[in-house]
């Protein structure tokens, strides 16, 4: 291929002056129009053997030079795997790109986007394979990390679908109920998107716990022990955290000292079933910290605590 640009040539200025002409003249052949443009080339001839390579395809596969990378056969297994690709989608054009995976000297792994042309004769006989060859591997790993990240995310986009949800049932029955809104309605609207953590040992407390805040608008998130606790509330960033006290391996009482440590305005209720704790309850509510003693009554003990901590009790 062969890329020719047209170049205004005048005369000077004479008694008899002259037409403007134009000539013709070849600028840049493929190989230095693909190092032009920044993309490794390799030429081959119809039967496979390499004829040409350029510096950056040899740098991109990590070979100290052209004949070297030639004679290591890897731009014919190259041009072997863009050809075989062709073969096996007859209905793409050959000049679409291909993204094939490729070993450099080095060992190290290349996601390779090669644009094919046949170069014919002028009797339209075909004589050279090329390829233009666009390194992608920064590209795809960056890719494969959102991919990552966004599998990692699918806990919260459910949370956000819940949100959702709730917003759309919440906006229906404000219509119909704008004239005498129920308590229930009053407190979805009031606690929407507001965030509890719930923590304990017992799964089945949780469960319950959350089922019941749930239902009036909070989302929630849980953990059965105080080290994940720390890791979630760092990332949930929890309105308010209720916690069980005693708990194996990080308690309740030193985790809230770490995420008071973290947060000293955060909101956080405890639970425990050790009444020789009594005496520490009035600390903790100089504090700002609510304890609690099981048993308790979710709908009246532990729902005003929530609403106090949060400010809204004389609301509801």
């Amino acid at each position: 291929m062969c890329l020719y640009f047209l170049t205004n040539m005048e005369n000077a200025v004479d008694d008899k002056p002259e037409k403007s002409i134009s000539k013709i003249q070849e600028s840049l052949t493929p190989s230095e129009l693909a190092s032009e443009i920044g993309l490794g080339y390799y030429r081959c001839s119809r039967d496979g053997k390499v004829l040409e390579v350029n510096e950056l395809l040899t740098t991109l596969l990590e070979y100290n030079n052209s004949s070297e990378l030639i004679s290591s056969g890897v731009p014919a297994k190259l041009n072997k795997h863009v050809l075989d690709k062709i073969a096996s989608s007859p209905d793409n054009s050959i000049t679409t790109p291909t993204v094939i995976k490729l070993k450099t000297k080095k060992g190290n792994i290349r996601s390779l986007e090669v644009t094919f042309r046949g170069v014919k004769d002028e009797n339209d006989a075909p004589v050279f394979n090329e390829g233009f060859v666009k390194d992608l591997t920064s590209q795809i790993s960056e890719l494969n990390t959102l991919k990552n990240d966004n599998l990692l995310l699918k806990g919260a986009e459910k949370h956000i679908q819940v949100a959702l949800n709730k917003s759309q049932n919440m906006i229906s029955r404000l219509i119909k109920e704008v004239s005498s809104p129920s308590e229930e309605l009053l407190n979805a609207v009031m606690y929407f998107n507001k965030k509890i953590l719930l923590i304990d040992d017992d799964a089945k407390i949780t469960e319950v716990f959350g089922e019941y805040f749930e239902e009036k608008g909070f989302l929630i998130q849980s953990a059965n022990n105080g080290r994940d606790a720390l890791s979630l509330f760092q990332s949930f960033n929890p309105d308010i955290i209720i916690s069980d006290i005693l708990m194996p391996g990080m308690d309740g009482l030193t985790l809230q000292e770490k995420i008071r440590d973290l947060n000293p305005e955060q909101k956080i209720i405890l639970i425990t079933g050790d009444r020789s704790k009594e005496s520490a309850r009035e600390l903790m509510n100089a504090m700002g910290i609510t304890m609690l003693f099981k048993p308790i009554n979710i709908r009246v003990e532990l729902w005003n605590a929530v609403k106090e901590q949060l400010g809204t009790a004389a609301a509801d």
